[in-house]
């Protein structure tokens, strides 16, 4: 496969605001793609019902309003800056280092599990996320809490809140 890096123009899919190279639907690449990258079944699932919602359908790149910190979270886990963490810099800071462009869906997904990976302290929880705990979690609801509350923290992180995240994912 090869990946389009930060100077090529990537290809839009009309319905999409992310470009990728790889064939099928960006449901699709995302759980292929973290599967690739070492997630368990269960758990590429609750992932991909948080980044459904988080980029509501893949239509928006960029978050539309600014949160209470006067930043817009970007991409499909919506990376924000915030006074206690610096997530959306340090994703275009890696993009830039690697010479990616940060649009592309293949390379979101991949930093997405190379943040979980190498920077717990980004993670909101108090024991700091970790794919190993995410990857032994068999049931799909508790899986998707655990990745929204300790890698997403939306503001809202009620049942009725997880149950809208599944029933995304659910008529993906």
């Amino acid at each position: 496969v090869k990946y389009r890096t930060a100077g090529e123009v990537p290809e839009y899919d009309p319905e999409s605001a992310y470009p990728t190279n790889l064939e099928g639907s960006n449901e699709e690449i995302v759980y292929r793609r973290l599967r690739e990258n070492g997630i368990a079944d269960t758990a590429a699932k609750a992932i991909l019902a948080n980044i459904i919602t988080e980029s509501d359908r893949f239509k928006a790149q960029e978050e539309y309003a600014p949160n209470k910190y006067g930043t817009k979270g970007y991409g499909i886990a919506q990376w924000t800056d915030t006074k206690y963490s610096n997530r959306r810099k340090m994703f275009n800071d890696y993009m830039q280092e690697k010479d990616l462009d940060p649009e592309l869906l293949e390379n979101q997904v991949d930093y997405l599990v190379y943040e979980i990976n190498n920077h717990p302290e980004n993670m909101p929880i108090g024991e700091k996320m970790s794919i190993e705990t995410l990857n032994s979690i068999d049931n799909l609801e508790e899986a998707t809490d655990y990745f929204m509350k300790g890698f997403e923290a939306p503001k809202d992180q009620s049942k009725r809140h997880l149950r809208k995240r599944l029933k995304a994912y659910e008529d993906s």
